[in-house]
């Protein structure tokens, strides 16, 4: 269904909040935990773990593009990459189709 914008952004805080709380950290304490989620969410997710909330800001998520981060005992986070595609064959990806705005 449709999620106003307002709701997800809401939601994208709660499970920033979420992933930072002492309950997370608690059951998986070193664990890799994966988040498969849609674009548009990402986005939002990517604006709340960087604490940029600027609504004319925007990353451009391919699809499958996979993100990763190290979040610390101290909440600081660690960010690897954001959006890597080398998963990805280069003939994919010089596909106009792909590069389309």
């Amino acid at each position: 269904g449709y999620e106003k914008k307002e709701s997800s952004i809401d939601r994208s805080k709660t499970i920033i909040n979420f992933i930072k709380s002492n309950e997370f950290k608690e059951k998986n304490n070193n664990n890799i935990v994966f988040f498969i989620i849609h674009a548009d969410f990402m986005n939002l997710l990517l604006k709340e773990i960087l604490n940029n909330n600027n609504p004319n800001l925007n990353f451009e998520i391919p699809n499958t593009s996979t993100s990763l981060f190290f979040l610390k005992e101290d909440n600081k986070l660690n960010v690897k990459f954001i959006n890597n595609i080398e998963h990805l064959t280069i003939q994919n990806y010089n596909n106009p189709l792909f590069n389309k705005i």
